[in-house]
Parts: structure tokens; sequence; C-alpha cells
């Protein structure tokens, strides 16, 4: 059987010779080494290793792992780990298409460049957990809950920062008890597997107002101390007046769309969530 120098066999299967020398490395192919000129040889056998390492590698799996493909692993062995993967992927995936979606509804919230400022809508909302972590100005979940609501964080954007806002007619809106946390569709909670116990609380199916809003503040974009959207709360509760909405919980949730810097100012974008009758 013919034998293959480094150069040719990388040559022939489009490599490079340090992606031949790392799985001869990691024993996923092994060569012979003449005694005399010490060249590495490989046989026509290793260029199905090379095309199979590439394979298992794009699926996602590590080196170890292909080497016991190539090598070790029986068939039972290699259908569970192709189970695991399968999975694995089904899972990137979701949050692949949801990371899509939310790129493209923020993107559909400026047409043109310009925000939908006061534009509103009533919508069918499917089930969504918000789970706060910081009140007011403070953090005030215990050691666990906040071991927990580190998930919830790094999956953003799967989950969104919101804003919990008390409904009460009579509250001065600057003196709200706001909650800041984490906002996320039941589906998305589901497939990502997040903590929805308390302090989480799951806000039922059903109709939403939905109000867009812009604010702007001097100081940049995270200077003001109490959150743009609080004053601004007043704006949609006027609107579900004039339409005769009535709110179903005694709380609305703003969602945080993006924030930027205008010449000497910060812009907050925010969409409120209103659950209604």
């Amino acid at each position: 059987m013919k034998k293959y120098r480094i150069g040719e066999l990388a040559k022939e299967m489009g490599v490079s010779h340090e992606y031949i020398k790392y799985y001869e490395k990691n024993n996923v192919i092994q060569c012979e080494r003449d005694a005399d000129s010490k060249y590495r040889y490989f046989s026509f056998a290793d260029a199905g290793k090379v095309a199979d390492a590439k394979k298992y590698r794009n699926l996602g799996f590590a080196v170890k792992e292909v080497k016991n493909f190539i090598w070790d692993n029986p068939l039972d062995t290699s259908l569970e780990l192709f189970k695991q993967k399968k999975d694995d992927l089904s899972e990137e995936m979701f949050k692949q298409n949801e990371r899509i979606k939310y790129l493209d509804y923020v993107l559909k919230c400026f047409p043109s460049g310009q925000f939908i400022d006061n534009q509103w809508y009533i919508i069918e909302q499917d089930e969504f957990y918000f789970f706060p972590h910081t009140k007011q100005d403070s953090f005030f979940l215990n050691e666990n809950d906040s071991i927990r609501v580190q998930k919830w964080i790094e999956e953003q954007p799967l989950t969104s920062k919101t804003l919990e806002i008390p409904l009460g007619d009579d509250a001065a809106f600057m003196d709200y008890e706001y909650l800041y946390g984490f906002m996320a569709e039941k589906d998305v909670a589901d497939m990502l597997k997040l903590d929805t116990d308390a302090p989480a609380v799951m806000i039922e199916k059903g109709r939403c107002f939905l109000y867009f809003f812009e604010a702007r503040t001097t100081g940049g974009n995270y200077a003001y101390h109490v959150p743009p959207a609080v004053p601004y709360l007043h704006k949609p509760l006027a609107v579900m007046k004039q339409c005769g909405l009535t709110p179903r919980t005694s709380s609305g949730y703003c969602k945080v769309i993006h924030r930027a810097r205008g010449e000497g100012e910060g812009l907050h974008y925010y969409a409120f969530y209103i659950p209604v009758l």
C-alpha cells in the first residue's frame, strides 16, 4: 500500500500540516516514521480518518470523542452520543432562532431608523415569567436566588431585562417600588430549563396592551437614578382608559429594548406590557 508524507496527505485532503499533526498528537491518526529520515508516512486509510475527524468535529464532538468514534466506540455507545448531540444541537438551534427573532424585533422597532414612539397594540401574549433581582436600586435576593438568577442573565437576549411597576392609580410615579428583573416567555423558559420558582412569577396567557415609548435623559445612558420608564407609565394607562381597557394584574412590565446616546443625552427605548381583561 502506498505511503504518503504529511504534506502529500494534507494536500490531497485539503487540510493544513498542523491539522494532521494535531490529530496525530491526539492519537486519532497514527503515522509510521522512517528510521533513517524520521519522515512521517501515512497510509491511504488515514485519509478516511482525516475525513471522519472533520465530520465529527463539525458535529461539535471533542477531539477525545472523535478518537473514540474512530478507534474504540461500540455501536450502542456511538448511538447514545449521537442522540445526546442531536438534543444539544436542537437546543442550540432553538436559541439561535430566538436570537434572530430578538434582532428582528428590535429592528422592527426602528423602521427607517426612527423609533415607533407612542405606538400601541393589543396582542395575544403567551404565558411569560418575570424573575426579579433588584428592588429600587438595591439587590434583595438571598444567596440561593442570586445563583438561580445567573442563568437568566447568561441567557440574554432570550431573557429580556424588564422592569415591573405597580399599576396603582394614586401612586406617586417617582416613589414606585419598582423591581428590575428578567422576562422570558414560557416556551423559552422551558427549553432553557430556567428556574421559575419564587421569586419568579408567572403571568397567564391572555390579552396584553403593548405600548412603545422613547425617554431622553441627561447625564448618559445609565446615570439616571429612577428608571426613565417609571414617570412615563401614565401614557399607556391614559390610552388604556380611553379605550376602556382594564388591567388584569396589579403590575405592568416594561421591557428594555435598547439604550443609545444622543447629542449630550441618553436615549432609552422601552415597551410596556400590561395584561388586560
